[in-house]
Order: structure tokens, then sequence, then C-alpha cells
């Protein structure tokens, strides 16, 4: 596998690194009150921190894959940027939420009364919570886009 090391330079990984700590934040922030679990998982200001460092760590990855799949396409235009990172980031927040509800027994106890997405039978949550799930990756995307495309292109750049 042959990676471009110039996507990888040491600015944007810690730029990447921020951003999706602060979106995770954001939405630990916003759904805290919905996340608890029959593990002792540590929770800081009412914050749970599986979920919170799960996000983090799970976006993270994320870029790394979509950068390296990126680089593929002849022709990277903001739409198929877009494109590939949904298709990347659906199939995979499913299969991760599915694996952890039904391999490790990692189940959020304060939303287990409401029902899973049909056929993969995880993401117990009231349905803003569900379509929060499905977004979140999404405001992670536009984020880095902006920052890294916007703000900061000459700094991320190599010369």
């Amino acid at each position: 596998m042959s990676i471009n090391k110039n996507k990888f330079r040491a600015g944007s990984l810690l730029l990447t690194l921020m951003t999706s700590f602060l979106v995770a934040l954001a939405w630990m922030i916003i759904a805290r009150d919905n996340y608890s679990y029959g593990f002792g998982f540590t929770s800081v200001a009412g914050i749970n921190l599986y979920p919170l460092f799960a996000w983090t760590i799970g976006l993270f990855l994320l870029y790394i894959i979509h950068s390296y799949y990126i680089g593929k396409l002849k022709k990277q235009t903001f739409a198929k940027k877009l494109g590939l990172f949904v298709l990347l980031y659906w199939p995979l927040l499913i299969a991760f939420e599915a694996i952890a509800y039904h391999i490790f027994n990692i189940k959020n106890l304060a939303t287990a009364a409401y029902p899973g997405l049909p056929l993969c039978g995880c993401l117990h949550a009231p349905l803003w919570m569900q379509i929060g799930y499905f977004t979140v990756g999404i405001v992670f995307f536009l984020l880095c886009y902006f920052l890294m495309n916007i703000v900061f292109p000459k700094h991320l750049k190599s010369n």
C-alpha cells in the first residue's frame, strides 16, 4: 500500500485530530444525557469518555482512510471528495455500531428502549440521535475541508 506522505504531514494530522475531538465533544455535549452504559466507563463533567474517544478516534482514522482513497481519484472535485467520504463513513459507522452492540455487548442503556436501525439492529436511539450519528461525520468532513483548503491551505501544503 503506497501512501502519499505529503497528505499525512504532522500539521494536517494534528489539525484533523483536534477537529475530530472538537466535533466529538460538541456531539457529546448535545447528546450527553443520552449516554449511559452498564460498564464502568468514566464520565467527566457529565460527558462519557467512551463515546467521546470512540468518535474522536473513529473520525480521525476515517480521515486517514479517506485521504488514501481520494488520491486514487483522477479528478478530485469537492462533490467527489464528499461522496467518497459518505460512502466510507456510513457503512463503517453501521458496521462498528453493529459489532460493538452484537459482539462486544456494548449497549447504551439510556436509549435501549428505542428501536434500532432495520437489518443491523444497532443504533438504538431516538430518531434525532440516529440522524445525528449520520451527520456528525459530514460535519467533520466539512470542517476539515474548510480548515485545510480555505483557512490554512498554505501552512499544510508541502513546498
